[in-house]
């Protein structure tokens, strides 16, 4: 009895062991990340700031492959009915490489300082869609939103995790970018 029950306890840590270590590679894949923009307001009453920030992380968690980043494009849609109130902003001008376990960050403030003040100040439907690519079939990066929000001195964090929206493959460009 005792040892039936160290073998299928061995199979099972086996199992779970190797389930932890699989992972679906891939050439590449759009993947959506949910994001916030950041925000600042100041009480003039009462001294409290109230703010927050988002950064998006990009890990390569890869041992010895590099994996290139095509695109990291933030998007700000559903600011009002008005269509022509959506924006976007594009973080890469050109596709750069990710090394192996490197990870690339970047900050949400700098695609939303040039936005227009109705747009900094509402919730509307931001996100940011990452393309990626690798020669090889690889385990995909571990992308997400790292969220910051603060009043006065405390502060609470969040990390949101990327869904993959075309497993194994990228959406081509529908329009320019800016």
């Amino acid at each position: 009895m005792k040892k039936t029950l160290t073998i299928i306890l061995v199979v099972l840590f086996l199992a779970v062991s190797v389930s932890v270590l699989a992972c679906e590679k891939s050439k590449g894949q759009t993947v959506y990340v949910p994001a916030t923009h950041n925000w600042a307001i100041t009480y003039p009453a009462v001294p409290i700031i109230e703010g927050g920030i988002t950064r998006v992380l990009i890990r390569n968690i890869n041992l010895d492959q590099t994996i290139t980043l095509l695109s990291v494009d933030y998007y700000f849609y559903g600011v009002s009915s008005d269509p022509a109130d959506d924006q976007e902003y594009s973080f890469l001008s050109d596709a750069i490489p990710i090394a192996p376990l490197t990870t690339v960050s970047y900050d949400v403030s700098e695609a939303t300082a040039d936005f227009p003040p109705a747009v900094q100040g509402n919730p509307g439907r931001p996100c940011v869609i990452v393309k990626w690519a690798s020669e090889l079939a690889t385990c995909p990066p571990i992308i997400e939103a790292a969220r910051i929000l603060y009043v006065s001195n405390d502060g609470v964090t969040w990390n949101v995790r990327a869904l993959a929206v075309t497993p194994g493959s990228i959406i081509k460009d529908s329009k320019k970018k800016r």
